[in-house]
């Protein structure tokens, strides 16, 4: 079942500013914003909210893998992923063609889902995670790259200090 509600990105990044990251999040997750997302089928996992472009079939094929390992996705294709990218506070070089929210963490690229549950369960004290640029093994990429190179997972502080966080 899928449920679209509209919002400019201006009243979205007012919400959000307001209530706070992991607050807004519980607000979208209640229905109390009025934005277009989407919501998949039921499931157990944390939710996380996309920001993404409804035409990138990368972006859509992260979301179809988050949603097979279990998290609740939620989809907001308006507010624009660039503006939320920095908004959010992601590094100008770790900005791609998502970015997402969970429990109070920035997730920007192709994140594996295990590193996502390993952040969640970790806690540090950090902005989020990325994964920069389009590798071509990461999650959501593989049916549109050959390259199978490894790739870092990095993890970003709120004042832009990057350190390793992964590899695959």
């Amino acid at each position: 079942m899928q449920s679209r509600r509209q919002s400019t990105p201006q009243q979205l990044q007012v919400q959000l500013a307001a209530v706070g990251v992991a607050a807004a999040l519980a607000a979208l997750v209640a229905g109390v914003f009025n934005s277009r997302w989407v919501t998949g089928p039921p499931a157990t996992g944390p939710e996380i909210l996309v920001f993404s472009d409804e035409h990138c079939r990368d972006c859509n094929a992260w979301i179809e893998y988050l949603r097979s390992q279990g998290f609740r996705i939620s989809v907001d294709n308006e507010a624009g992923h660039g503006h939320m990218s920095q908004y959010l506070g992601v590094p100008r070089n770790l900005r791609t063609a998502n970015v997402a929210i969970v429990d109070g963490y920035v997730i920007a690229g192709h994140v594996p889902a295990g590193d996502i549950r390993r952040l969640l369960a970790e806690r540090p004290a950090a902005r989020g995670i990325a994964v920069p640029g389009w590798p071509g093994a990461s999650p959501g990429m593989e049916a549109f790259s050959d390259e199978r190179k490894p790739y870092d997972v990095i993890l970003f502080e709120p004042n832009g200090t990057m350190h390793p966080y992964a590899q695959h």
